[in-house]
Order: C-alpha cells, then structure tokens, then sequence
C-alpha cells in the first residue's frame, strides 16, 4: 500500500487552468490514508495555535512583548496553513486533480502575503530586542508595548516586499 505522489503541472495553449498529475493510489483507501494522514496535523497545529492565541489574550499577565509576538506569529501560522492545506485535501478527496487559474493565483498570493507577514514580524523583534540588548542601561527601563503595537500594524498593513 504506497501513495506515490509528483506533482507535475501541465499547461497546454490557452492557459485557463493546471492539472495536477502523478497522484498514483492504489485504491480509494490510499487517498483517504494520505488525507487523513495531512488532516490530523493540520487540525492540531489550528487547535494548538488557537489555544495559544486565547492564552495570550486572557491571561493579563502575559500581555508583554514577546508573547504578543508569539501570538501574532500563531495567527500567521493559521492563515498560511489556511491558504493551502484545505484546497488540497478537497481536492485529493474528490479525485479532480484541475486548479483553475485564479485559485492557483490566490493560493500563491495568501503564501506570498503570508511570508511577508512573518518576515515583518520577525524584523520587528529584531528591532525591539537588539537595542536594549547592546544599551542596556538606556533601554533596561522603559516600556516597549507602544512601540510593538505601532510595530505589529504597520506588519499588518505594510509586509516588506
């Protein structure tokens, strides 16, 4: 019972679309095994990130820097899981391997969009941490969370290109 899997796209003259072939299964229970196998994980990494996310949120004690950030990167996990996973699984569960053009084109552009997100994400820590750490005496005491609000949206509205 193997699940062979290479996924070759195929675009012939007027490109409307791309099909997705090499998927060889021997048997419907191979594509359910292969689904059920990528639902699982996707179904926990949601729960698990949501949890975390509704921690950070309730608990006041938490509401410091590095946990908002550590629930901003959560909320960037669901979305990027989001984009891709549940198309594909549709689409290996009903056997129709065809990804119209503007599908394929939004699934790239929530990746895109996606990467984006956490790299701003991650430029933002990086440019909250490393000043306190190379002048601690200036930056031991002061408060940081206007600065990681201002920081966080400007990731939301405006990822690095």
């Amino acid at each position: 019972m193997a699940v062979h899997i290479a996924a070759v796209l195929e675009c012939k003259g007027d490109v409307s679309g791309q099909t997705v072939r090499g998927i060889k299964a021997h048997g419907k229970t191979d594509i359910y095994l292969f689904i059920i196998l990528f639902l699982q994980p996707y179904i926990l990494i949601v729960t698990l990130n949501a949890c975390l996310i509704y921690i950070v949120c309730k608990n006041r004690s938490l509401h410091e820097p590095m946990y908002i950030f550590i629930a901003n990167l959560s909320v960037n996990g669901i979305y990027g899981g989001t984009a891709l996973l549940p198309h594909t699984l549709s689409k290996l569960a009903t056997q129709s391997y065809d990804i119209s053009l503007a599908k394929c084109l939004s699934q790239v552009r929530l990746k895109r969009t996606q990467v984006r997100y956490g790299l701003s994400l991650f430029l933002s820590v990086y440019l909250l941490i490393m000043p306190p750490l190379l002048n601690p005496v200036v930056y031991g005491s002061t408060a940081l969370k206007n600065h990681i609000v201002i920081l966080i949206k400007r990731a939301k509205l405006s990822p690095i290109s």
